[in-house]
C-alpha cells in the first residue's frame, strides 16, 4: 500500500492550481497583468513535453524548450540546470514555443511560436544565451512559426510556417539589420 503522506503537499498545490484554472485565473508562470501574487511551480525540470533541443557549438550545454513555456539550459555532462528563461507573456494563452535554433556562434537562440507579447501577430525572438535578454523580436506573423534556422555564418535567419493554419511560408531575415530579404 502506498504511503500518501509525502504527497499531501503536492496534492494540495495541484488542487489550488486546478481551482484557479477552473475559476479562470491566469497562472501563466508568474506573469499576470494584476498585482496579485501568483503561485509558480519552480521545478528543476520541464513540467510539460520537451519539444525542442539544441546543443551549443562547444557541446558543453544542452538547451531545451517545452510545452511549459520555458527554455532550460543544462550542463551537457552532468545534466545540472544552469539557467531557466521565461519569455514575457501577455496572458495564459501566450508562450507556446514551437521552434528553437542555436546561432552558429553559440551566443543567441532564435525562439518561435505563439508569442504574442511582441507586437501584432505571432513572433520570433532572439534571446541571449548568456543572460536571457531579448535581443530582437520579429513579429506580425499571421501563421505560427514552426521552424527557425540560422545560416552557417549567422548572417541570415529563416523562419518557416508549415501550413497548418494557411499556406506554407518561408521568411528570411538579414541578422545585421533584421530586414526581411525573402518572403
Amino acid at each position: 500500500m502506498c504511503d500518501w503522506k509525502p504527497f499531501r503537499r503536492l496534492l494540495a498545490v495541484a488542487l489550488v492550481c486546478a481551482a484557479q484554472a477552473l475559476a479562470g485565473a491566469s497562472t501563466a508562470y508568474g506573469q499576470r497583468r494584476s498585482a496579485e501574487p501568483v503561485f509558480v511551480l519552480n521545478a528543476p525540470f520541464h513540467t510539460g513535453f520537451v519539444l525542442h533541443l539544441a546543443v551549443t557549438p562547444d557541446q558543453r550545454q544542452v538547451i531545451t524548450a517545452g510545452l511549459d513555456k520555458t527554455i532550460r539550459i543544462r550542463d551537457a555532462l552532468t545534466g545540472q540546470l544552469l539557467r531557466r528563461y521565461f519569455l514575457p507573456l501577455r496572458d495564459a494563452g501566450d508562450g507556446r514555443i514551437t521552434a528553437l535554433s542555436m546561432s552558429p556562434d553559440g551566443e543567441r537562440l532564435a525562439v518561435a511560436g505563439g508569442l504574442f507579447g511582441f507586437g501584432e501577430g505571432k513572433a520570433v525572438v532572439v534571446v541571449s544565451l548568456a543572460d536571457g535578454r531579448i535581443l530582437h523580436s520579429l513579429s506580425g506573423f499571421k501563421l505560427t512559426p514552426r521552424t527557425v534556422s540560422w545560416s552557417r555564418d549567422g548572417g541570415l535567419l529563416a523562419v518557416g510556417m508549415d501550413g497548418r493554419e494557411g499556406p506554407s511560408r518561408i521568411h528570411v531575415f538579414e541578422t545585421a539589420t533584421w530586414k526581411r530579404v525573402f518572403d
